[in-house]
């Protein structure tokens, strides 16, 4: 026993050997301050594991939601072969208030997107449409839209959210689509449409985003839901617009009735497609191609060597009135859009702009201004939110790190809900000139798809320099494969024959500066300022603060030495084209009007020295 004794003992003396708390208790008072510093040491470690935490969360939540994705069962799809039977409105057999409004419209016979997709909606398919741009895609399902909506208005009071939803990308085509409703609709007034501070609603056409907002309000909003329409699909279940799609899906109920149509839409079934479709799916297949043919729409396509000739060339058509009529410009950046319409105002050219970095409110303003008439000549940047080819392309990261820079940098966040070349219909355009050429197919076809709609002529004219020669060749090959022949002609240009072009053009882009870019920027953004309703109240008290900025709204002109850089003399043309004239009708105007207010000046000067009796006077 007392060997077992002396062992217990043993095992206790190592134990405590083991522990030493007085000597650490010592360490501690002997170097209080190189404790401190371990602890904020520690501390810092522990936020760096703890951001690590989240990112490593955020990373196996979106492998999660990959892997959902990927698991859903697609749908049955059924493809089908359209033709065309050339049907009227009437024979739909839809409501006689809803083909009235169509009548005042103007629409006599249906196209052939709306004879397929009309039908097929009112038996309640889901479908896929794919038609080129300017074909009707709009009325075919906003018109079934309306007619199901007679019947379930008496269901569907609208107090606790609508009965339909029409997604669009951009806010612009959102006020489109929803002007077109109006117009539908006009001879059903107890249909309530998308105001948000209202409580009831039958339907509601909005944007992603803004439909996010109000379900974050109203959980239950979309509860009711039986027919959704996504308006440029494609461009909607891509990768800009994924999470919110995937947010919206999760508000919808089990079951309803989906459409999707867009120009530029695939067969495929995607993960998106498989998620918002409910039930077998019918994909329409038209006989027409995603353009218009050669007789109604022409392609040209010019070489240039270079950034100066592509200037030199563009002001040189103008100005020899080789382009005619109403032309939108496409570019691919906002600062190109402002150096363009600078050197376009050099030569007395008026133009427009719109990008995204200006207002919803602004670019409505300006489309309406030129479907009215006020301007001739749009510039459009077609950049990454405008167009859904660069989204697409772009990885999670790259976008992570842009925001990473944009934030650092402090500049201006562009407006993702914004879009020229999807969707808008601007009123007779004779042109669109894609001045910067396009870097995908989709990009081309949206954006040569805003002139020749519907059964209306139109040119479209691609300036292609070395560096875009690639993209060139990809564009024309897809394009070339679909419509079956050669589609984009080249159009030739003798550039020794537009020297003085040339050189007047490089006087004004040497003059054209970053400094001078940023004026004219700040000057579109004073004449918002102006325009905007809020600021009324302010102006109104604030008189003095008006008038600077009314001083301060005179449009930026480059200082350009020779005055008359605007004028065509006849050296400057060509010999092919001798013997037009070619002065501008507004400045042979003007000069008369001048002319002709002088000789009214002298006429009353020389009448009060008739009736002045001191210079009458004869002795």
């Amino acid at each position: 026993m007392s060997s077992d004794d002396s062992t217990k003992k043993k095992k206790k003396s190592v134990k405590f050997a083991e522990e030493e708390p007085p000597k650490t208790e010592e360490k501690s008072k002997k170097t209080k301050n190189v404790k401190k510093i371990e602890v904020f040491v520690d501390n810092d470690e522990k936020e760096v594991t703890g951001r690590k935490r989240k990112q490593r969360q955020k990373k196996t939540q979106a492998e999660k939601r990959q892997k959902l994705m990927e698991g859903l069962v697609g749908p049955q799809v059924d493809k089908m072969d359209f033709e065309s039977e050339q049907k009227t409105f009437a024979d739909f057999g839809l409501d006689e208030r809803i083909l009235k409004s169509i009548g005042e419209l103007g629409w006599e016979n249906a196209t052939q997107v709306q004879e397929s997709l009309i039908s097929l909606a009112l038996e309640n398919k889901n479908i896929m449409g794919r038609a080129r741009t300017g074909s009707g895609k709009t009325g075919a399902f906003l018109i079934p839209l309306v007619q199901k909506l007679i019947a379930e208005s008496k269901t569907n009071d609208g107090s606790i959210g609508p009965s339909a939803v029409v997604i669009a990308p951009t806010k612009e085509l959102v006020t489109q689509i929803y002007k077109l409703f109006v117009k539908l609709a006009q001879a059903l007034p107890f249909l309530q449409n998308s105001v948000w501070l209202e409580d009831h609603s039958h339907v509601v056409i909005s944007t992603p985003g803004k439909l996010l907002r109000m379900c974050s309000i109203r959980p239950e909003y979309c509860s009711l839901v039986q027919y959704l329409v996504m308006d440029e699909a494609d461009l909607l279940l891509s990768f800009g617009y994924e999470e919110e799609m995937i947010k919206i899906r999760s508000k919808l109920p089990s079951t309803y009735q989906c459409v999707m149509t867009s120009a530029t839409l695939k067969d495929d079934m995607t993960t998106l497609k498989k998620l918002f479709m409910t039930g077998p799916v019918i994909t329409i297949k038209l006989t027409e191609g995603d353009l218009p043919n050669s007789d109604q729409l022409t392609q040209y396509q010019l070489t240039c060597g270079s950034d100066e000739e592509r200037f030199a060339i563009l002001v040189a058509m103008y100005k020899l009135k080789l382009i005619v009529g109403r032309s939108i410009l496409f570019v691919n950046s906002i600062d190109r859009c402002y150096k363009l319409m600078l050197i376009l105002r050099v030569f007395g050219l008026k133009s427009c702009i719109l990008n995204s970095a200006m207002p919803a409110n602004s670019r409505c303003h300006v489309i309406n201004q030129f479907n009215e008439g006020a301007y001739q000549i749009v510039i459009a940047s077609d950049v990454s939110d405008a167009d859904g080819s660069k989204l697409k392309d772009l990885e999670p990261e790259a976008t992570e790190k842009k925001e990473k820079k944009s934030k650092k940098s402090g500049s201006k966040k562009l407006d993702k809900e914004s879009g020229v070349s999807r969707g808008i219909d601007f009123h007779h355009v004779s042109n669109v000139v894609n001045f910067d050429f396009p870097e995908t197919t989709d990009a081309y076809i949206h954006r040569v798809g805003r002139t020749a709609r519907g059964f209306n002529k139109g040119t479209a004219l691609s300036f292609c320099t070395p560096q875009e020669r690639p993209h060139l060749e990809t564009i024309q090959e897809e394009i070339n494969a679909q419509m079956g022949r050669k589609v984009l002609q080249p159009y030739e240009f003798r550039i020794k024959e537009l020297d003085t072009f040339l050189l007047r053009t490089r006087e004004a882009l040497a003059k054209c500066t970053k400094g001078v870019i940023k004026k004219a920027r700040l000057k579109e953004i004073r004449q918002e300022m102006m325009r905007s309703a809020n600021l009324q109240t302010f102006f109104a008290k604030n008189e003095r603060e008006k008038l600077l900025m009314q001083t301060d709204c005179h449009p930026v002109m480059l200082k350009i030495n020779s005055p008359a850089i605007a004028d065509v003399t006849p050296y400057m043309v060509p010999e092919a084209l001798r013997g037009m004239d070619f002065s501008s009708p507004g400045n042979k105007h003007r000069r008369y009007n001048m002319g002709q207010k002088h000789r009214q000046k002298l006429k009353h000067k020389f009448q009060k020295k008739g009736k002045d009796p001191l210079k009458t006077f004869t002795i």
